[in-house]
């Protein structure tokens, strides 16, 4: 759901024809692009370089940081970056727009209207600085991905409500949500129609 927030937030072409296509896994999708090779070729490790890259950049972590997260050198973690953001460009543009935004108005704020105060995106200190920055870029990405959990939890709810459940006595409930997976327990008979 990060994935997805991002991908509104920046309106990069490239990540929302990916996710408007339904289909695939987006770190091996990536790591196809980077490593310029068909998805099915692609190695365990590279998909997990993918994968520490992307949520890498989402949390605002250096190169030093990705690499180390990675298991691969600092001059691939550069690379990778490089390469990165040249397949998600406007996620580059998201990213240094929140930063100025930021350190013009001091706070960010989500699409659902969270908003988060960042005294310290004009600090002098530099690691001040550089901390209200990230959160600069990933506050608005971690709020929205949480709300629309939320949103989705009670929506579901409402549809399951008025679910016609084949076994009255055993129907659908919510049972959990982690992080963005939100768990059913469903009767067999209701399996179908609760998927779509």
């Amino acid at each position: 759901i990060e994935l997805r927030m991002a991908a509104i937030y920046s309106k990069d072409p490239e990540m929302i024809k990916f996710f408007n296509s339904g289909k695939g896994d987006f770190h091996r999708y990536v790591a196809s692009k980077i490593y310029k090779k068909p998805e099915a070729d692609v190695t365990k490790l590279e998909r997990s370089k993918a994968k520490s890259t992307t949520f890498g950049i989402l949390y605002q972590a250096g190169p030093n940081k990705i690499a180390e997260q990675a298991g691969c050198s600092l001059e691939e973690a550069q690379e990778f970056i490089v390469d990165y953001f040249k397949l998600f460009p406007y996620l580059k543009k998201w990213i240094a727009k929140q930063k100025a935004d930021a350190q013009r108005n001091l706070y960010v704020k989500s699409f659902f209207g969270r908003i988060r105060q960042l005294p310290n995106a004009n600090a002098s200190n530099g690691v001040l600085r550089e901390t209200a920055l990230r959160i600069a870029v990933n506050a608005p990405i971690q709020a929205d991905a949480s709300d629309l959990t939320l949103y989705s939890l009670a929506r579901i709810s409402d549809y399951l409500a008025k679910f016609p459940h084949a076994n009255p006595s055993e129907p659908t409930q919510l049972k959990a949500a982690v992080h963005d997976s939100i768990l059913l327990s469903v009767h067999i008979d209701d399996m179908e129609e609760i998927i779509k």
